[in-house]
């Protein structure tokens, strides 16, 4: 084993502590939905951004077909235990469920009941493979999971049932993180004894193992095929893997002494990025390439989520508090936060970016899904008119009961009198309006607004549009008591 210290360098600035102002000007966009009657530990975005999963302590788990409902489940999985792992394959085709000594694996293709096993042991920790078929056109799905008590780690093959394949023993304690570099087919595994072992995942054959200073947090692959793990320690280990050696740098701020919780990683032309969070509620973003920290954060409660968009601009930082912050990565500076207006115990975070727009879902101890984004009202009535997508959102409000039937109506009046108005005096033939983005939040029990951007107007006779930057509805329903 090589060892290597990289020095600490401070390339900018540490910032302040960020204690949430729910006056702030931050405009937060939230759809909620309460599905179970127990806390809600575990979620998961499908990387189509088609379906959404949830798993909860009373024994469900569900899953939501976005293109149907963001509310009402698709399927439905009833376990024995608690459904703690969450993981659908790389191209959307199965979403696996474990609950204890459970698994079950939903086909998101062909409509039928899940494929189930049951083990006498519990397992934790939950990994798909898919490769090319060698007996025939298609492709083989893997499902790699550990069992703790039995020193095991197991692989079952997916096809209309699930088949253990093949397993591997070792001596080591309790699992604590398991990461797949797809690129080189190697499974890093790591203990909480501090060591980490790689297998090469075709026949979970080791191939080497290292001891650290402590046991693994968190690890993600690197653009290189290396490996970054946030260690228990507050430590951020490099690990590099060839054949049967492997080595460990280590790096980070030397008297931190907080559990790291998680970390990312982004690499693009200009630059290369790695994020770490605490539990503390810290988190550090380092530059790569100059192996020194650019930047530190901090807020009031523990990371338990740390994402980069695609283009690395932008990291989504995800709390135990609920609270999503957003940190613009060159400047350090804090360009939003999104929140549901008051604490909340929060479990689980799924980040998901597509070209049109951003998915993000949190799990609460409410029993609720919630969708965090401000982008996220457009993406559910993007395909709608304006007049209609205004109308849906009045109506899920409504019926979640979070807005009474007068506001609703009242809304509404304010919407057609100002098209009406539009209309009279500007407008002298037949149109169209699409607007970009929708967005409803609230300032306080009595008074909504809603705001949609990017409005376009199109005479239908000549072809030529109008545009208008936003409209700004503001209702108060007079008739409810303070």
């Amino acid at each position: 084993m090589e060892e290597v210290e990289v020095p600490d360098e401070k390339e900018e600035f540490e910032a302040d502590v960020y204690l949430p102002n729910l006056n702030s000007s931050f405009e937060s966009s939230m759809l909620k939905t309460r599905i179970h009657e127990k806390d809600v530990v575990s979620v998961a975005i499908s990387p189509n951004g088609k379906w959404v999963a949830t798993g909860s302590c009373d024994d469900l788990g569900c899953l939501f077909n976005l293109d149907t409902s963001y509310k009402v489940p698709h399927a439905a999985v009833q376990a024995n235990e608690s459904i703690s792992d969450i993981a659908f394959s790389p191209d959307s085709r199965f979403v696996a469920f474990v609950a204890a000594t459970e698994i079950y694996v939903i086909d998101l293709e062909k409509p039928r009941p899940p494929m189930t096993y049951t083990h006498v042991a519990e397992f934790s920790l939950v990994q798909w493979w898919v490769t090319a078929n060698n007996d025939g056109p298609g492709l083989q799905y893997y499902l790699i999971l550990t069992v703790p008590l039995e020193n095991m780690i197991v692989s079952f093959e997916v096809t209309n049932h699930l088949e253990p394949v093949s397993h591997y023993f070792h001596s080591h304690d309790e699992p604590s993180t398991i990461c797949f570099n797809p690129g080189s087919n190697v499974l890093l595994i790591s203990f909480k004894d501090d060591h980490v072992i790689f297998l090469d995942i075709h026949e979970l054959k080791p191939l080497s193992s290292l001891k650290l200073r402590s046991y693994v947090t968190d690890a993600v692959v690197g653009p290189n095929g290396e490996y970054y793990a946030s260690m228990y320690d507050g430590q951020v280990a490099l690990l590099t893997q060839s054949e049967d050696k492997c080595k460990a740098a280590y790096f980070g701020d030397p008297d931190q002494e907080v559990p790291s919780s998680c970390l990312a990683v982004h690499q693009n032309e200009t630059a290369s990025f790695l994020a770490v969070g605490n539990l503390e509620g810290r988190i550090q973003i380092f530059n790569l390439r100059s192996q020194s920290q650019r930047f530190s954060f901090a807020t009031n409660s523990s990371i338990l989520s740390l994402k980069f968009n695609k283009s690395g601009s932008l990291l989504f930082a995800g709390t135990f508090t609920g609270h999503l912050f957003v940190l613009d990565v060159m400047s350090g500076a804090l360009v939003d936060c999104l929140h549901s207006m008051h604490d909340i115990s929060t479990f689980a975070y799924d980040v998901k970016f597509f070209d049109d727009h951003t998915l993000t879902c949190a799990v609460n101890a409410k029993g609720e899904l919630r969708y965090l984004l401000t982008t996220m009202a457009y993406q559910m009535y993007r395909s709608t008119t304006l007049g209609e997508a205004l109308e849906h959102v009045l109506e899920d409000c409504q019926k979640d009961g979070t807005l009474p039937p007068s506001l609703v109506k009242r809304v509404m009046d304010v919407f057609d009198k100002s098209f009406t108005s539009a209309l009279s005096t500007k407008v002298k033939n037949r149109f169209s309006y699409k607007a970009n983005k929708l967005r409803a939040y609230r300032f306080c029990d009595n008074v909504w607004t809603f705001v949609i951007e990017d409005v376009n107007i199109r005479d239908l006779n000549t072809k030529g549009t109008m545009h208008a930057n936003h409209l700004k509805i503001v209702a108060c329903d007079a008739n409810r008591k303070p």
